[in-house]
């Protein structure tokens, strides 16, 4: 069957495999031993109001969960819940009840996968059990959930990348990804220290230089403001205002602004 890199692999030919903590060992198993890959993950699969289910709530126990049938059985709907939970677009069209919201939630033992640096990073509350909720709505209004925190399906996607591989027929495999390949490398060197301290100190480079974008940008802010104070101020100089000019030329205004009135005034004036 080959290895499972985290703990699920999903269909092919009428079944469903599901993989759990010290599952049947792999081809690869001192590969999967060395990145500690095979951990209890995918706890249990509550759905609710989605395509032929009403209401499912599915349990997973350590090993090898393995679910069969009949095509048309539901085995595919499985997926298609799951896909939701890991950021897949929703369709209002496939609700069991197009009066009620769907909802999928999805739970997961992740304490062995190092996520709080994610969590941290984007201000998630972290916990050992992962929540993962979807809901959609029959106005096709979707939403996604981390944690209980809501979130865009994006950050979803990037976090079920890193807790949930699907196999499914001609799919390509993770082996061709660079991401991938990095991790396994880095897993069977033993370097988790090295790696530790390097993202650490990657940190604080990536600190470190918006903190130099800030100040480039305003020293340039700055010298933008202090070549046009300069400009303003060679202007005032070379209009060589003087004391008590600005009374005088406020006074000048006022009689021009009522100039036509004074011209009608003395006009009268000189009939009378």
């Amino acid at each position: 069957m080959g290895p499972c890199r985290y703990g699920l692999r999903l269909r092919k030919r009428g079944k469903l495999v599901f993989l759990s903590r010290n599952a049947a060992k792999p081809v690869f198993w001192s590969i999967a031993k060395k990145c500690a890959i095979l951990r209890v993950m995918i706890k249990r699969l509550h759905v609710r109001n989605y395509a032929i289910i009403e209401e499912l709530d599915l349990h997973f126990a350590d090993g090898l969960t393995i679910i069969t049938g009949e095509t048309g059985a539901g085995k595919s709907i499985l997926l298609g819940a799951l896909g939701l939970i890991m950021g897949n677009r929703a369709d209002n069209k496939a609700l069991f009840n197009e009066q009620e919201k769907c909802v999928v939630e999805g739970f997961f033992d992740i304490r062995s996968y190092e996520l709080q640096e994610f969590f941290q990073e984007h201000d998630i509350d972290y916990e050992d059990e992962l929540v993962l909720r979807r809901e959609f709505t029959p106005a096709g209004k979707s939403r996604a959930f981390i944690n209980d925190t809501p979130v865009n399906l994006k950050l979803m996607q990037e976090l079920c990348s890193q807790l949930v591989d699907l196999h499914q027929q001609f799919d390509t495999l993770d082996i061709n990804d660079a991401s991938f390949q990095l991790k396994m490398l880095d897993a069977l060197s033993g370097n988790k220290d090295r790696l530790a301290a390097y993202r650490q100190l990657f940190r604080a480079y990536q600190s470190n230089k918006r903190r130099l974008d800030q100040l480039d940008q305003l020293r340039s802010r700055s010298n933008k403001e202090s070549e046009f104070l300069a400009f303003q101020l060679e202007e005032l100089q070379a209009a060589g205002l003087q004391s008590g000019e600005q009374e005088g030329l406020e006074a000048e205004l006022t009689a021009l602004a009522h100039a036509e009135e004074i011209k009608k005034r003395q006009a009268g004036c000189m009939l009378s």
